[in-house]
């Protein structure tokens, strides 16, 4: 069983960023929808990333992303599948591999390092597929048990307006 740290480093009107530790020291870079608070759903379903808190990591295995997790915490109203739903809430927010935030919609997407990617003039991730087989290697996909921590960095502050 390991437990992965998300630390949130910035928060801006179009994504958050952050560094995410593995149980052997590594550290990954994160990509993720901004922070979009919902009253009724935690956070806005498809619009932004979900709330801090722990989650257990679900092995997810769909038409989309084979080989990956889902996070899941019903406190936070965070659920794996759209059937699993109690009242209001996100799905399927999963780890997968992303390097804009355009590509993840309530997702976390790994990258070996963080960039601006000056062909888009857009901060993003690199390797994002190489990020994601480095936390299959460690996970194993299909195990259970795994945990995640997102957490805010002290000085990171949420800016809805750049």
């Amino acid at each position: 069983m390991a437990e992965l740290i998300l630390t949130r480093h910035s928060y801006s009107p179009t994504e958050t960023m952050g560094h995410l530790r593995l149980p052997d020291g590594r550290v990954l870079h994160t990509i993720e929808r901004p922070w979009i608070p919902d009253k009724e759903a935690g956070s806005k379903p498809f619009k932004s990333c979900v709330p801090d808190g722990p989650y257990d990591l679900v092995p997810h295995h769909g038409d989309d992303w084979t080989e990956t997790w889902a996070l899941v915490n019903p406190a936070l109203k965070v659920w794996h599948y759209e059937k699993d739903m109690d009242g209001a809430g996100r799905y399927a927010c999963l780890f997968h591999p992303a390097n804009w935030v355009e590509n993840v919609v309530g997702c976390i997407g790994p990258g070996l390092a963080r960039t601006i990617f000056r062909d888009r003039d857009e901060l993003g991730v690199t390797s994002s597929q190489a990020a994601m087989n480095i936390l299959r290697n460690m996970l194993h996909p299909g195990a259970r048990g795994h945990r995640l921590i997102i957490q805010p960095h002290p000085g990171a502050r949420i800016s809805q307006d750049g």
